[in-house]
């Protein structure tokens, strides 16, 4: 059902578990490196806006920030930017999760993807996957997106399958 996206955009209770072997894995290679366990413990935010768009998922506590602030890896460091924090306000930069734009457009954060869920007829969808990389990034960085783009999300990617097994 591709409205199944939309109805589990705040659904991070099941990272802990259907991700934890991808996870442990140390496939995502991140200064801070969370657990599972230290993602489910975390505050969940939820964004309900006009028109049936969401933004919902843990949230980023002013300690953790304070803490990691010297580890920021390239994917976090806009929220240093003071236009990121005027814009987003107090509630908004700690925001971490995946947005959904209604009716079938889901945002995954931190990984520079779009995911489209089309339907293809009453009983079945597809999923397309666009990755954005900025072609100015020097070829590390953009690497690196590339590398998440191919593991992360996508047909081919360690958490897209969990998810699948899931749904």
């Amino acid at each position: 059902n591709w409205k199944f996206a939309a109805d589990n955009t705040w659904d991070w209770y099941h990272v802990g578990i259907s991700h934890a072997s991808a996870l442990m894995s140390g496939y995502i290679r991140r200064p801070d490196n969370p657990s599972p366990s230290s993602v489910l413990a975390r505050e969940h935010l939820v964004w309900l806006g006009d028109y049936g768009h969401v933004v919902a998922g843990p949230a980023i506590s002013p300690i953790s920030d304070r803490e990691r602030s010297a580890s920021l890896g390239h994917e976090e460091q806009w929220r240093e930017n003071p236009i990121a924090k005027e814009s987003l306000g107090p509630v908004g930069i700690r925001s971490s999760g995946h947005p959904h734009i209604f009716p079938n457009l889901w945002v995954a954060a931190n990984s520079n993807q779009l995911s489209l869920r089309v339907p293809k007829s009453p009983t079945s969808s597809e999923i397309w996957f666009f990755t954005l990389i900025d072609s100015s990034l020097p070829k590390e960085r953009q690497e690196h997106y590339r590398f998440r783009a191919n593991h992360t999300f996508g047909p081919t990617g360690m958490l897209e399958q969990d998810d699948g097994e899931n749904w």
